[in-house]
């Protein structure tokens, strides 16, 4: 179907997009399980690249756990040869699916995104509470960063810095919205010669 052509569409979008933001914004693109498994992931990356000027480290792209499932080492090796070029490579919704937690520790990973799910229930449920705590631990003795998905309130926020996760996304934060809007609330100039 059209998954993989909309897939390298919105890859390009989003590097061309990066690339025109200052400073070191970076972008972050979901990669569907049927995209990364194409044999061109790579290149389609590397020319996105390339025709954006986007430095690779800049560039971060989202894996679900079901893009692992059954697909050991094909998707091992096209993830270390991203993360060689510099490309970020996370794990979306962690938490949420069936593998098992030696994916961990086979698959090249540089982030952690804890779902939401877990976020919404950690302060109201003790017990989900300490699997939020446990997955940050677990991810930062893993050496990866950690983001929280789906952060909604104050509380949800200062608990997960107490509990020390680095980083959260969620309409506490803003909204999803256009680029050029989010750039232009937070004052950040975009530069108009980006390569497309």
């Amino acid at each position: 179907g059209l998954i993989c052509d909309i897939g390298r569409w919105t890859l390009f979008e989003a590097c061309a997009e990066a690339a025109a933001w200052t400073g070191e914004f970076g972008v972050a693109v979901n990669v569907s399980a049927i995209q990364f498994e194409r044999a061109d992931i790579e290149a389609d990356v590397r020319e996105a690249l390339s025709c954006s000027g986007l430095p690779s480290s800049r560039l971060c792209l989202e894996l679900k756990e079901s893009a692992f499932l059954g697909r050991g080492g094909s998707v091992i090796a096209k993830m270390r040869a991203l993360r060689e070029a510099g490309v970020v490579i996370a794990l979306d919704d962690f938490g949420t699916g069936y593998s098992s937690m030696g994916y961990l520790a086979d698959f090249p990973l540089d982030k952690l995104k804890i779902d939401q799910s877990f976020v919404r229930r950690m302060n109201g449920n003790p017990t989900v509470f300490e699997i939020v705590r446990a997955i940050i631990s677990l991810a930062h003795g893993l050496n990866l960063a950690v983001v929280a998905e789906g952060v909604e309130t104050e509380v949800e926020a200062e608990a997960l810095h107490c509990l020390g996760c680095e980083t959260g996304q969620g309409y506490l934060f803003g909204k999803p919205d256009e680029a050029f809007r989010m750039l232009s609330d937070w004052n950040v100039p975009i530069r108009v010669s980006a390569k497309v």
